[in-house]
């Protein structure tokens, strides 16, 4: 009987702790280990960036990356660091892949006159003076940093919406990792923002900041490399936040179709430094890719970005003929692909019963009509029988 009793007894002040136990928490709940090293990254890069500043303060611009690089060298977990291929951006990447990208170049500094000028630069259009159109007139126009690239996505939608196409714009943190997922819908693609290399890469920002609630959603294309951390320096300091940004495994993994022809212009400093970026566009469909192969200051930027448009909307230019007529030898192209880009329909007018010497009448009967058509931003040739196949509507008199 007394065993029984001591039985019960102990069983009771067991189910009493188990209660107890139950009730009262016993302290907070341990972290993942993904966001335990996602928080420690972030930290690295910020205490990377303020060194940065002080360095260059203390140093010499030219000395401060390298010293950056040497403290990141020696943080726990970092696999390996450097300085990119441009010889002024930062990487660092850690022992579970993630990336991240000090882009150390200040855009509100004057234009840089290293970079290679148009003569010299990567591989442009040398295919017979053909014109293409995108296949859709869908645009899309991105500005995540308004504030800093003066707002010139005005002007453009302004211009592609004269010429027909249907135009989509936004800014700031609507210029998301979401967004950048449809690119491939769109026949014409501008994009100003800060852009950069990590190592041979060309990276591009999105303007959404970096957030711990984001950590988890993008942990497998951190890992993979699609997307990474960049810290941007602006008016003499790194910022106090960080923002998305995307490289080109990206831009291939992410198009769920082909690219309707379209001409990419990617506004920002570095962006044609290399072709890597340019190739993963080209690769999906694209047609032709703009972009800069220096760091650019977000005057010329705003400036170039604005004449560029203009030129192949107002002026009626072919792609390669608009970025000439920019002026600036370190805005760029770049299409393997035959054929010259243009975003406006050609209307071809010939003399069948005198192809030779046609002009004059065709010019005299027609005059109304031409001028309508170029009022409505058509390019409207006069000219012998030849390349018949390059016209989107042929007038056969």
């Amino acid at each position: 009987m007394r065993i029984k009793k001591s039985v019960m007894l102990v069983s009771t002040f067991l189910f009493v702790l188990w209660i107890l136990a139950s009730c009262v928490p016993l302290g907070p709940p341990i972290p993942e280990l993904w966001t335990v090293e996602y928080n420690t990254m972030i930290t690295t890069g910020d205490t990377a960036t303020e060194l940065f500043d002080e360095y260059i303060q203390t140093y010499s611009e030219e000395q401060a990356p390298q010293m950056v690089v040497n403290w990141l060298e020696a943080q726990s977990g970092i696999q390996s660091a450097g300085i990119s291929d441009d010889g002024v951006s930062i990487w660092f990447e850690y022992e579970n892949d993630f990336r991240g990208v000090l882009l150390t170049y200040d855009v509100g500094e004057e234009t840089s006159t290293e970079g290679t000028s148009r003569s010299a630069a990567s591989k442009l259009s040398t295919a017979e003076h053909v014109r293409l159109l995108p296949s859709n007139k869908k645009a899309l126009l991105l500005d995540p940093f308004p504030t800093i690239f003066l707002g010139w996505a005005g002007h453009v939608k302004n211009k592609l919406t004269s010429a027909g196409y249907n135009c989509e714009a936004f800014e700031g943190g609507q210029a998301s990792i979401e967004r950048m997922r449809s690119l491939y819908l769109y026949g014409v693609v501008a994009i100003n923002t800060h852009g950069g290399l990590l190592k041979d890469q060309v990276v591009i920002c999105t303007g959404l900041k970096e957030s711990k609630e984001y950590s988890k959603q993008y942990e497998e294309e951190f890992k993979r490399g699609n997307i990474v951390i960049a810290w941007i320096r602006y008016l003499g300091l790194f910022w106090k936040v960080h923002y998305y940004a995307i490289t080109p495994s990206f831009i291939e993994l992410n198009a769920s179709g082909l690219y309707p022809k379209s001409l990419i212009y990617m506004g920002g400093c570095n962006t044609l430094r290399n072709t890597t970026l340019a190739e993963a566009f080209i690769n999906k469909g694209a047609h032709t890719y703009c972009g800069w192969n220096i760091k650019v200051r977000r005057i010329s930027l705003y400036n170039d970005t604005k004449k560029l448009f203009t030129n192949l909307i107002d002026q009626k230019k072919d792609v390669p003929e608009a970025i000439v007529a920019v002026g600036n030898p370190y805005l760029n192209f770049y299409s393997p692909t035959p054929g010259d880009l243009t975003l406006l329909p050609r209307v071809l007018f010939c003399d069948t019963h005198n192809p030779i010497n046609g002009y004059a009448s065709i010019s005299s009967h027609f005059a109304p009509l031409i001028s309508y058509l170029e009022d409505a931003k058509y390019i409207v040739d006069i000219v012998d029988i030849s390349n018949l196949e390059d016209y989107d509507i042929l007038v056969l008199v």
